[in-house]
This record gives C-alpha cells, structure tokens and sequence, in this order.
C-alpha cells in the first residue's frame, strides 16, 4: 500500500499530463488572440490620429 501512495504523488498521473498539456495551450491560444487584438488596437488607433490630423489639415487649407 505504501508504494502505491508513494509512486502517486512522486509520478503524475495521466490526466494531469492532459490537464497541464490543454492548459498550455489554452493559454498559448488566449495570448496570442490578445496580441492580435492588440496588434488591431495600433493599427485603427494609428489610422484614427491620421484621419484626424489629415481632416485637421484639409480644415486649415479651407480656411486659410
């Protein structure tokens, strides 16, 4: 009996190799869905200052 409360926590079992295996990749999954959305954040971020400065600018011309 001894050995087998031994060999159990000393040795994991399967299912925690799956449980860790799915939780890497879960988490490799979620980070690279935030990087994309971060990615898109800079990027429609960028486009709006741009839009902004170019109606800024097109603002002045009209003006001037």
């Amino acid at each position: 009996m001894k050995q087998a409360v031994a060999a159990g926590i000393f040795k994991p079992s399967p299912n925690e190799t799956k449980n860790d295996v799915a939780t890497r990749v879960a988490k490799r999954i979620v980070a690279s869905e935030a990087a994309a959305r971060n990615a898109k954040t800079e990027r429609l971020r960028k486009a709006r200052i741009d839009r902004d400065q170019s109606l800024a600018r097109a603002s002045d011309l009209s003006e001037g």
